[in-house]
Order: structure tokens, then C-alpha cells, then sequence
């Protein structure tokens, strides 16, 4: 651990220094998306009982999981290429229009054939007649989700972090959170509504927020083979991703009942506040690099990740310990039947 401090320290230059005072900005605003995140799912858990959260965290997941393919890579690939060209204000008006135009067109058919065939996926493929009617109610939330995904990865690219996390990870939660304790929801069902609902208003105010300082004339001049060859490799990626993150209460909802399901994603999306280290410094660190990238500075991309690592690891440490050692207390906030997942949160972390 000593040669480890050493090493961070003595690496230490003045770019650097920057991006730790930088770091701790992302790391207070992903810090702020967690326990948003965290306080939502006290909100389902709290407010029905963990048959029915089952049954909206596993629609949940679906919903998810499905915005992933139907971005078809775009994410990263937006972030990519609009730092490259922060310059270009109508550039990057085109990147964001191009690549929601098309999600939205996979998002719609994908919603569309969930919505219409809620009741065969849920019995067929879950044996969960429950699911039907939850299913059916998140499926418009897979278009939210790809919109709000693709615009807060141009809003990062172009360094606008304080708005870009919002988009990504708070604003819908809030709204969803917002309507469930206003309305007194108990059911899965008008919570699947809800997020929805949601999702919908915060993508068409973050839609707004992100082309209205941009040039009205869009350049149109982007390399669309390079575009879409980097798309594809994201998209593998991305699907990847989605898996180790809601593969886990999908499978579960296919073996298991709901409560289960319940379980074993509050554990989940609790373990994940032990990454909002590395979601922070990722945060400022991912557009330096793609812009080090186009300029050609390989050497520094590599000094630049190595750095980040290490000081990933160093502040990510403490909070790995301390949920460890009170994973029994934070499951209980979730209700008495939760703290059986102690274990499983453990395990996840």
C-alpha cells in the first residue's frame, strides 16, 4: 500500500491535480444520482409489499436492458466523436439528432412488440402472470431511457456534467419518486406508469436543454462509416454491460418469485454505490481522452488512465469497507424482510 501511495503521489502533475479537484465534482454529483437512486428504491420498497416491487424492478430491468440494444452502441460513440468535435456546434447538433432519430425508431418497435405481447413474455418466458400488466406500462419507458442515455453522453462530451448526470441518472427518479409518495401508488402496475410518465417529461425537457445552445444549421459533415463501425463495437460492449448489470434480476425472475427479484435488485443497486468513485472520475476523465485520442496523444491517454485507476482504487477503498461491515443496517432500511439479503449485498460488493 505504501509503494502503491508513493506511486500515485510521485506521478502527481499539474494536469493531474486538475483532474482530482475535477474528480471530486463528478464524484458529488454521482454521488448525489446514487442516493437519489437509493432513496427511489426505499420509495418502492416502503410503499408495497416485495411481491409487487419484484415485479416492477424486473420490468425495470427488461426496460433497461432493451434501451441498451435499441441505442445501438450510440452512447460512447456520441461521447466519442462530439469531443472530438466540441468545436463544431453544428456537428454536434447533427450527432445528437442522427443518432436519436434512429434509436427512437428501434425504441418505438421494441416498445411496441412488449406492449402488445406483455402477456406471452410474462407467462411464456418468466411463468409470472403478475408481470403482465407491469410490463406492459414500462415498455414506453424504453424510448425515455434511449433518449436520456444518448443526450447525456453528448452533454458530457461537451463537458456540460452538472446537467448530463441529471439527464442520465436524477431527473426521472425524482419525478417517478415524486409522483409515487403525492399519489400513495402501492402497485407495481401505477408504478410502471409513473416511471413512464417520467422518463417521457424528462427526455423532452433535457431535449430542449441540449440542442438550444447549438447552431440552428446543422453541419452534416461526419464520417458515417467511421460513425457506425465504432457503433457496432460499442454496441457489443453495451449489451455486455447491461448484462452483468440487470442480466442478474432477469435470470432470477425466470427461476425465482418476485420477491426474490426484489431481493436480490436492492442488493444490486445498493453494491452499485461502491462504483460511484469510478462513475465521477470516469465522468471528467472519458472526454480528456477522447479528446487525447483525435489529437494523436497516445502516451498521455495511457499516463492519463493509469493515474485514474489508482485513484479509483485509493477513494473507492473506505466505501467497499464500511457497506461491508454495515450491510445488515442498510438492507433494513429497505424493510425487515430485506436484511436476508445482507449477504447477497456483500457478495456484490
Amino acid at each position: 500500500m505504501k509503494n502503491f501511495l508513493r506511486s500515485l503521489i510521485s506521478s502527481i502533475n499539474i494536469e493531474q491535480l486538475k483532474i482530482v479537484k475535477e474528480s471530486f465534482f463528478g464524484i458529488f454529483i454521482r454521488l448525489l444520482s446514487a442516493l437519489i437512486a437509493f432513496f427511489f428504491n426505499l420509495i418502492i420498497t416502503r410503499s408495497m409489499e416485495a411481491e409487487e416491487a419484484g415485479y416492477f424492478f424486473l420490468s425495470l430491468s427488461i426496460a433497461i436492458f432493451l434501451s441498451a440494444l435499441a441505442r445501438l452502441g450510440f452512447e460512447n460513440t456520441v461521447l466519442k466523436f462530439t469531443a472530438a468535435s466540441i468545436n463544431n456546434r453544428g456537428l454536434t447538433l447533427y450527432i445528437l439528432k442522427y443518432t436519436l432519430s434512429w434509436s427512437l425508431v428501434i425504441s418505438i418497435l421494441i416498445a411496441l412488440a412488449i406492449f402488445f405481447y406483455s402477456d406471452l413474455i410474462s407467462q411464456s418466458f418468466f411463468n409470472k402472470s403478475g408481470l403482465i400488466e407491469p410490463l406492459k406500462y414500462i415498455s414506453p419507458s424504453i424510448l425515455g431511457f434511449s433518449m436520456v442515455f444518448i443526450m447525456a453522453m453528448s452533454l458530457q462530451a461537451r463537458q456540460k456534467f452538472l446537467i448530463s448526470v441529471p439527464c442520465q441518472n436524477i431527473a426521472h427518479f425524482v419525478l417517478c419518486g415524486a409522483f409515487l409518495i403525492f399519489f400513495n401508488v402501492d402497485s407495481s402496475n401505477e408504478a410502471a406508469i409513473y416511471m413512464s410518465l417520467s422518463l417521457g417529461i424528462s427526455a423532452l425537457f433535457f431535449y430542449w436543454i441540449s440542442i438550444k445552445d447549438l447552431k440552428a444549421d446543422v453541419d452534416k459533415n461526419l464520417d458515417k462509416k467511421s460513425f457506425w463501425s465504432s457503433a457496432n463495437q460499442n454496441l457489443i460492449t453495451n449489451i455486455t454491460n447491461h448484462l452483468l448489470q440487470w442480466g442478474g434480476p432477469i435470470i432470477i425472475g425466470i427461476f425465482l418469485a418476485s420477491n426474490q427479484v426484489a431481493f436480490f435488485a436492492v442488493a444490486q443497486r445498493t453494491a452499485l454505490l461502491t462504483s460511484l468513485i469510478i462513475m465521477g472520475i470516469n465522468l471528467i476523465v472519458a472526454p480528456k481522452v477522447a479528446m487525447m485520442y483525435e489529437q494523436k496523444r497516445i502516451e498521455d491517454i495511457r499516463i492519463l488512465v493509469i493515474f485514474a485507476v489508482r485513484l479509483s482504487i485509493l477513494a473507492g477503498i473506505p466505501i467497499v469497507i464500511l457497506m461491508i461491515i454495515f450491510s445488515e443496517f442498510l438492507m433494513g432500511l429497505f424493510g425487515s424482510d430485506y436484511t436476508l439479503s445482507a449477504n447477497i449485498l456483500r457478495i456484490l460488493i
